[in-house]
């Protein structure tokens, strides 16, 4: 499944990512997409045959991936597109190793969860994305602080389409959220 979403989705243009390294060491990651609602269904469309083996192949190989695979799904057919008609990007993956959460960038001098943050909502706003969204586990205090100071605002206390408790975060286009002033405000 990995294969299929960081190789397959991003030659696509379905979603974008960076990772961030400290010398020769990786340490955070993220990756996002344009259309939160439409991304996998577009994969789905373009790849079904790889995709079919690539599921097939992982459930045979580790069955309890199922599980994971069939709430994904449900999270998927639950979303639509924004109020407005647009589609909505979101944050699919983010993560940045615990020492190195609070670790400033040498050359932006930013910290380097924000910096990643910075740069998928760059990427997705260029793309004319105005509205981004990201799901955070209820209990993951750490990550509902850094999207609160950054001016993410909690938009579902309580995401349905999710078996563990999850929380929904949003960015809008043009908010004291947007991606300048967020990467500054972490300065």
């Amino acid at each position: 499944m990995e294969r299929f979403y960081y190789r397959v989705l991003p030659r696509q243009g379905l979603i974008v990512g960076a990772v961030a390294y400290v010398g020769d060491r990786a340490v955070g990651f993220i990756a996002a997409t344009h259309d939160s609602a439409g991304f996998m269904r577009s994969a789905l469309r373009r790849s079904w045959m790889s995709f079919g083996w690539i599921l097939g192949t992982s459930v045979v190989l580790a069955p309890k991936s199922i599980r994971s695979v069939w709430e994904a799904g449900r999270a998927i057919r639950a979303r639509g597109s924004a109020d407005s008609g647009q589609p909505e990007g979101e944050i699919l993956s983010f993560g940045v190793l615990p020492g190195y959460q609070d670790l400033r960038d040498e050359a932006s001098g930013l910290r380097i969860s924000a910096h990643l943050l910075d740069y998928a909502v760059t990427r997705l706003e260029a793309s004319g994305v105005g509205v981004i969204r990201a799901m955070v586990k209820a209990d993951n205090t750490p990550a509902k602080l850094f999207y609160g100071a950054l001016g993410w605002t909690l938009r579902r206390a309580k995401a349905q389409e999710w078996r563990s408790p999850t929380v929904e975060f949003v960015w809008r286009h043009g908010s004291e959220a947007g991606a300048d002033r967020a990467v500054r405000s972490s300065r």
